[in-house]
């Protein structure tokens, strides 16, 4: 699974409108918007100058000194134009975009003509997430200026936002026409946002090609993983993989390092992923997704001694990180590893957060595969409780409740534990067996026998249960955001 790493790179920059003051104020009694008049106020003469020395403030971007005489000026005549957008463009630049809206609004109002204080109110719009109120404004603005690359750029982005990948594709080819038609080449920036906009609408293939013709690709990071990711999409893994390291190697972040591994990890290339994700590990040591894509390395690559560390490592950081319990627990059921510290840990730990269920449910499971005179089932029976009050619709925990009951003699009982895994699990193949063998236990030979074929099915289709495992991992490591 791709990750799109889409931030709008346009730059939402208010363009200048110049604010021409005017003292005779004969020519601003009656503004026409629409169909409606707005009846203006006379202007005094001292508001008159206030509004030339405010208007001059904001010409010379001294904003602080004219933004509070033209919002009051604003409030006193909301019939001058000039005004009200001259009042806008001040909040708007000083970035109280919320409480520039309304200003421009009532400027657009006074002239929907004016393709400049529309732009500035769509671009205003926007940054508030309105992007139904920008995108009318910005269509008319294109269909009058069909040549503006801003235009087109500023439309992508609100369509982008409006979530219409595909009509933004439209606009970022338009922007990148306009662009070449002018001499100018079509930025590095623009073409990530343009192949953004191709991935979300499933073109990769074409979002690759604007990607690969760029200037600058082989110098941005952001651009190669967008690459990678457009490569992978189109089953390119050998480009992907190739992109994502020259990504890693010029921003060795922890988000490019995760994504190198994990592209790794996908297609199963675990010795050069392990690599990787141990110089990330010993870079950024807090980084639960890094421990994670290492720790399924390990896991993957049959190196469970080195992958409970791992996993570990996570849990401490994240007591109820449900996942890191599991895959800490499926590693210390290997022989190799069942005697590392961290696998002995597991019941004290389980002890110590009993909301954790799957911790619980894997130091009970680690007692049970004990040697009979070391087995402690009493604790083990405890733990069991503990994961099922926390969670009563774990599986697992069902399931070894009925293990701990057989080994007791108590068939009756496990087949009732048995059940409920089953219920909650149907493809689950060793509840099937054990369940199968308390029904003949209890003399329930052909229900026996029905679990007995129904533990065959499963078996043979949860041999790929690793892969559905590390399907899960990839698809959380795939999450662009730091853990």
């Amino acid at each position: 699974m791709r990750r799109i790493l889409l931030i709008p790179s346009v730059a939402l920059t208010l363009i200048g409108v110049r604010m021409a003051a005017q003292t005779s104020s004969a020519k601003n009694n009656v503004v026409h918007s629409g169909t409606a008049s707005c009846a203006a106020k006379t202007m005094t003469p001292e508001d008159a100058a206030k509004e030339r020395k405010a208007l001059a403030s904001l010409d010379a971007n001294d904003i602080a000194s004219a933004q509070p005489d033209l919002l009051a000026l604003a409030k006193k005549y909301p019939c001058r134009f000039e005004l009200q957008a001259a009042a806008g463009m001040a909040l708007a630049e000083s970035e109280n975009i919320n409480a520039a809206v309304p200003f421009l609004r009532q400027a657009h109002a006074l002239r929907p003509t004016d393709d400049a204080i529309a732009f500035n109110l769509a671009l205003a719009e926007l940054k508030t997430g309105n992007s139904d109120s920008a995108l009318p404004l910005l269509q008319k603005i294109a269909s009058r200026t069909p040549s503006r690359a801003d235009v087109q750029l500023v439309l992508a982005a609100a369509l982008i936002q409006s979530k219409r990948p595909s009509d933004a594709v439209v606009a970022f080819q338009k922007a990148s026409a306009n662009l070449s038609a002018a001499g100018q080449a079509t930025p590095l920036e623009l073409r990530m946002d343009w192949a953004s906009a191709l991935l979300q609408s499933h073109r990769a293939s074409e979002a690759r090609d604007v990607l690969r013709s760029a200037d600058g690709l082989q110098q941005s990071a952001p651009a190669l993983a967008l690459l990678a990711e457009a490569a992978e999409a189109t089953g390119d893994f050998e480009e992907a993989a190739r992109s994502f390291e020259s990504a890693a190697r010029l921003d060795p972040s922890e988000p490019m390092i995760v994504a190198y591994g994990n592209e790794l990890l996908q297609h199963r290339t675990f010795g050069p992923a392990i690599e990787i994700l141990k110089y990330g590990t010993q870079k950024f040591t807090d980084s639960q997704r890094m421990h994670l894509a290492l720790g399924a390395a390990y896991f993957n690559n049959a190196m469970y001694s080195l992958a409970a560390p791992e996993f570990y490592t996570m849990l401490l950081h994240s007591p109820n990180d449900t996942l890191a319990a599991d895959m800490l627990g499926r590693s210390c059921a290997d022989t190799t590893a069942a005697s590392l510290k961290e696998c002995t840990a597991l019941e004290g730990f389980a002890k110590e957060h009993p909301e954790n269920a799957v911790a619980a449910t894997y130091a009970a499971t680690a007692i049970l595969q004990r040697p009979t005179e070391t087995r402690d089932t009493q604790t083990a029976e405890q733990l069991l409780q503990n994961a099922l009050h926390a969670d009563p619709k774990l599986a697992d925990a069902w399931y070894q409740m009925g293990v701990l009951q057989q080994s007791r003699n108590q068939w009756n009982e496990s087949a009732t534990s048995l059940e409920r895994a089953i219920a909650l699990q149907p493809d689950f193949a060793d509840a099937h067996y054990r369940l199968s063998r308390a029904y003949s236990r209890m003399g329930r030979r052909e229900e026996a026998v029905a679990q007995v074929q129904l533990e065959m099915k499963y078996r043979q289709e949860n041999k790929d249960a690793n892969s559905l495992r590390m399907q899960k991992i990839v698809r959380i490591l795939t999450v662009d955001k730091q853990p």
